[in-house]
C-alpha cells in the first residue's frame, strides 16, 4: 500500500524500490550523556529472568524480596562505569527475547554472555 501511494505521489521515482536497512546483529548503543557507575543484575524467577540496572544492590535486591509475588534470585550482577549504556546493551541485544518490560527468556549461553562483561564485586552476604 505504502509503495503505491509513494507511486501517487512521486510518479519520477517509479523505478525506486525500497528494503529493509542493514541491520547490526548487536546494535550499537552510544554512552550515556552523564555516564554513572552502577550495576546491571540479572534476576531469576519462573517467569523468566530480569535484566536491570541500580547503584545500590543491596536495597535493589532486597526489594525484589518484598514486592515481587513469586520465587526469585539474583543470578548474576557487575559493576559498570556507565551502567544505563550498559543496560541498554543488553536490552538490545535480547530484544528477540523479551517477554515484557524488562523480562527476558534466556538460555544459560545468554546468562554467560552477560557474566563476561562488567567488573565483578562480591559484596558478602548479599
Amino acid at each position: 500500500m505504502l509503495d503505491d501511494l509513494f507511486a501517487d505521489a512521486f510518479p519520477e521515482f517509479t523505478e525506486l524500490t525500497f528494503g529493509p536497512g542493514p541491520r547490526s546483529s548487536t546494535p550499537e548503543v552510544r554512552p550515556s550523556a552523564s555516564p554513572t557507575g552502577g550495576f546491571v543484575y540479572v534476576i531469576r524467577s519462573p517467569h523468566g529472568f530480569k535484566i536491570g540496572k541500580t547503584v545500590n544492590i543491596r536495597q535493589r535486591t532486597r526489594l525484589f524480596e518484598v514486592k515481587l509475588p513469586f520465587k526469585n534470585s539474583v543470578e548474576h550482577y557487575a559493576w559498570f562505569e556507565d551502567y544505563t549504556q550498559a543496560e541498554r546493551m543488553f536490552h538490545r541485544r535480547f530484544h528477540e527475547k523479551r517477554l515484557e518490560g524488562e523480562w527476558f527468556d534466556l538460555t544459560q549461553a545468554d546468562i554467560d554472555a552477560i557474566k563476561a562483561e562488567g567488573q565483578a564485586v562480591n559484596l558478602a552476604r548479599l
